[in-house]
């Protein structure tokens, strides 16, 4: 007779996969390293029950019927269909180094994300990716997390592609920090109007002894303003040219305030509840250029603000994934 002392405690710790085509019927085959995991390291013997899944969303309780050290088989007691929950598709630009770029893979899906899209972008470059350590980190994650839907996963060549895929397709949000946290070079003591020679207090017009109003014509009584053409009435502010926005200035302006309407901070979670499928984006190193930001925004995709701080992929995966978790209010469905 097995008993099943501590099976409670064990089941929290392992799940173990077992593609589609090794289950038939009640009947279900573990091989590779799975097999060597039971086997070897946790010394399963035949009787001894676990838990496994498919990656469909079915959550198998099995019993061990053959326990060998390259292949392990199983009678399956008991079969559960686990609700996806809300989709999350996790996008992000591809990482000149390997460990960072499947961490931000491990992390997304122990966070809930049910597709791994990955990119290369201006700022990304071409890099290299082995399909078969994505998947290999992603199939441990989805175990880790003890989840029983196998996240898919996909490679494109540029963020436009995955813009022209996925913009209408579902709800589209990407991290990307304010124009007020944005620093730029010129804008440095060098070029600051308050420390710009040009403005010093001992050069100003008005105190310069050449300007003294005692011999200023402007202060002549006799330059009456009817006869100045300075202080000519037609030369309205409505057409100075020193006070008129440049040509297209006051579309850029509209443009970016219904930018702005989009954006989302940590503390607009009304906006992300009742969402049944988004796409998180986050860029790679260096986030997104200028031309990605703007052609997101001609496609209607929200801005989301992380803060001040700036954060790497693979913390920003981390950040993006779960404000939206929170916000939704939808923990996606794990075992237990």
């Amino acid at each position: 007779m097995t008993t099943h002392t501590g099976f409670e405690a064990e089941r929290e710790h392992f799940l173990f996969y077992a593609p589609p085509e090794n289950i038939r019927d009640d009947s279900v085959c573990f091989e590779a390293e799975e097999a060597h995991h039971m086997g070897r390291v946790l010394r399963k013997r035949v009787g001894d029950v676990v838990w496994a899944t498919d990656g469909m969303g079915n959550k198998l309780k099995v019993e061990l019927t053959e326990a060998g050290k390259k292949r392990v088989e199983g009678k399956i007691l008991k079969k559960d269909f686990v609700s996806p929950g809300p989709e999350y598709l996790l996008a992000a630009g591809a990482v000149r180094q390997r460990e960072r770029m499947e961490f931000a893979v491990e992390k997304a899906v122990e966070l809930g994300a049910t597709r791994i899209i990955i990119f290369h972008s201006d700022y990304s470059g071409r890099q290299e990716i082995r399909p078969a350590r994505i998947q290999k980190t992603i199939l441990s994650a989805m175990k880790q997390s003890r989840r029983y839907h196998l996240p898919a996963w996909e490679e494109y060549r540029s963020f436009d592609d995955v813009l022209t895929k996925y913009a209408g397709d579902c709800d589209f949000w990407m991290a990307h920090p304010a124009a007020d946290y944005d620093t730029h070079p010129a804008a440095d003591s060098a070029t600051d109007p308050a420390k710009d020679p040009a403005k010093d207090p001992a050069k100003d017009p008005a105190k310069d002894p050449a300007k003294d109003p005692a011999k200023d014509p402007a202060a002549d009584p006799a330059s009456d303003s009817a006869t100045d053409p300075g202080m000519d009435l037609a030369a309205d502010t409505a057409t100075n040219p020193v006070t008129d926005p440049e040509p297209g200035k006051e579309k850029e302006s509209i443009e970016s305030a219904e930018a702005q309407s989009r954006r989302i901070t940590p503390e607009s979670g009304r906006v992300w509840r009742d969402l049944r499928r988004v796409l998180l984006a986050v860029g790679p190193e260096g986030g997104f250029s200028q031309r990605e930001v703007e052609l997101a925004d001609r496609a209607g995709v929200r801005l989301v603000d992380l803060g001040p701080g700036r954060l790497r992929t693979e913390t920003a995966v981390c950040a993006l994934m779960s404000l939206a978790i929170l916000n939704t209010k939808q923990i996606p469905a794990s075992g237990g």
